[in-house]
């Protein structure tokens, strides 16, 4: 009797010891989830709009009716004083050989124009400087990949080297190169019984090689905006630009953008306030740009009209016209975590994190949602406050504070 007793104990005993290792290793092999370290980061809710920037501008013409051959001395948002030289072009077209020869000397005549006429301003120290920060310009071109750009500075590059070795040995050497460029330059004109003549600025400002016809837009008339106004803005027909025009002048920096909002995202506007808009360029992409709010129209069917002031002019500006864009409604500043790991604990919105292979829920205060992520501010204290670098758990099951995991 006493055995069979034994015997039964002794199963119990085992059949117990076989439950616990078997919850234990469940629990310590819980593996039906996946870790995201957490990291502080920002981010930007935007809404779709669409405008057309005006400014004050006026076109630049050639003095002949018939031109050829234009060729620029300036490039798109390069600031130019008024009389000045922006163009040049052939009264007759010369031949393609000759004019690509042209513009190669032209080009040689600028780069020993400005090695000669600025040479004596620097001493050989500070030009040795600017030549490691040229290099360097360079490199960094390349690996955005703008070949312009590379290209551009190769010529500041020939520039400064050449002011290097006139500041050593003089500038006779470079005067004689350009006079026989120029003289080259003068044999190629005169053989295609071609006259080149210069284009000058007839204002001062912000020059644009292209004008598009709607140059004739002043901005006075549109800063006291209405729905009714703006819709007489946007289908307003270009005019017809004349073939003498070379480009335009924007007379000051600053320039407005002109759009129609729902009113709901309008009354989140402030007259003199800032604003962002995300303009994205044919050429540089896309970019972010700092607005004041000029005015916000009354409001007609749900529909307001805002008028945007940006005071900074660059080369991809100054030829904005119509575009599609994206105005920033807040930008959030916290922990960016799965939408998956979010989790409700007694009424609480918060985390699990796995630290030390221990679940410990974190409060969280949510700023930002969408389906696929959140923006969120550490709610606890302590031990319980969330930090960049934590382990948050996204998915699992049957999760609990203090719970022991393997993973």
């Amino acid at each position: 009797m006493k055995n069979g007793m034994k015997t039964i104990f002794v199963v119990f005993m085992i059949a117990i010891s076989l439950y616990f290792l078997l919850s234990f290793f469940i629990s310590f092999n819980d593996s039906d989830f996946t870790t995201e370290t957490v990291i502080y980061s920002s981010y930007s809710d935007y809404i779709d709009i669409s405008g057309i920037a005006i400014r004050d501008e006026v076109m630049i013409s050639a003095d002949s009716e018939e031109i050829e051959d234009v060729i620029y001395y300036v490039e798109n948002g390069d600031r130019v004083p008024v009389g000045s030289v922006v163009a040049t072009y052939n009264t007759n077209a010369v031949g393609d050989s000759d004019f690509d020869n042209i513009l190669y000397i032209n080009n040689k005549i600028e780069q020993l124009s400005a090695s000669i006429d600025t040479a004596i301003m620097y001493n050989t120290d500070t030009i040795d400087s600017q030549i490691k920060n040229e290099i360097n310009t360079i490199l960094d071109c390349r690996e955005d990949g703008s070949l312009y750009e590379i290209l551009k500075n190769v010529d500041n590059l020939q520039v400064l080297f050449n002011k290097s070795d006139i500041s050593v040995n003089g500038d006779s050497y470079y005067v004689g190169v350009l006079d026989s460029y120029t003289n080259q330059k003068e044999s190629l004109l005169s053989g295609s019984n071609s006259d080149e003549k210069d284009v000058i600025a007839n204002t001062s400002g912000y020059f644009c090689v292209s004008c598009d016809g709607y140059e004739s837009i002043s901005p006075p008339g549109y800063l006291d905006i209405t729905v009714d106004l703006y819709n007489s803005l946007i289908s307003f027909e270009p005019q017809s630009v004349p073939e003498n025009v070379v480009g335009k002048v924007q007379k000051v920096a600053s320039w407005y953008f002109v759009s129609l909002l729902d009113t709901s995202d309008a009354s989140n506007l402030t007259v003199g306030g800032l604003a962002n808009i995300e303009i994205d360029f044919p050429e540089s992409g896309k970019e972010l740009i700092s607005f004041y709010v000029q005015d916000i129209s009354n409001s007609v069917n749900d529909k307001s009209a805002v008028v945007f002031r940006c005071e900074t002019t660059t080369g991809d500006t100054v030829s904005l016209r119509k575009t599609d864009a994206k105005l920033m409604k807040r930008s959030y500043n916290g922990f960016k975590i799965d939408s998956d790991a979010l989790r409700i604990v007694d009424d609480e919105y918060g985390v699990y994190v796995l630290s030390a292979q221990r679940v410990i829920f974190k409060p969280v205060e949510i700023l930002y949602s969408n389906d696929d992520f959140l923006i969120v501010d550490a709610a606890g204290t302590g031990s319980r406050a969330l930090t960049s670098n934590d382990e948050v758990i996204i998915g699992g099951k049957d999760l609990y504070n203090g719970k022991i995991v393997n993973r």
